[in-house]
C-alpha cells in the first residue's frame, strides 16, 4: 500500500492506519501510548469500548418485521 508503490510509506504511517482501524472503525478506546514498530506494542490489550449505532434505515428500504402485532 499504496497499489502503486508497496511498501513506500514509513512504520508511523502504517500504525496510524492500523490505529484507525482497530480503534475508529471498532469502537475501541484510544490508549495512553502511541504504537510502536519496536515490538514495544506486544503488552496491548483490546478493551471493549462503545458500540456503534446501527446506521439510520432509509427511505423505501425493505424491512421485515417478525412478532405479534
Amino acid at each position: 500500500m499504496p497499489r502503486n508503490a508497496p511498501a513506500s510509506l514509513g512504520d508511523n504511517v502504517y500504525l496510524d492506519i492500523v490505529a484507525h482501524g482497530v480503534e475508529g472503525e471498532n469502537g475501541f478506546p484510544a490508549g495512553p501510548a502511541e504504537l510502536a514498530a519496536d515490538g514495544a506494542s506486544r503488552g496491548i490489550r483490546v478493551l471493549p469500548g462503545k458500540p456503534k449505532p446501527p446506521p439510520p434505515v432509509g427511505d423505501f428500504s425493505y424491512v421485515e418485521v417478525v412478532g405479534l402485532l
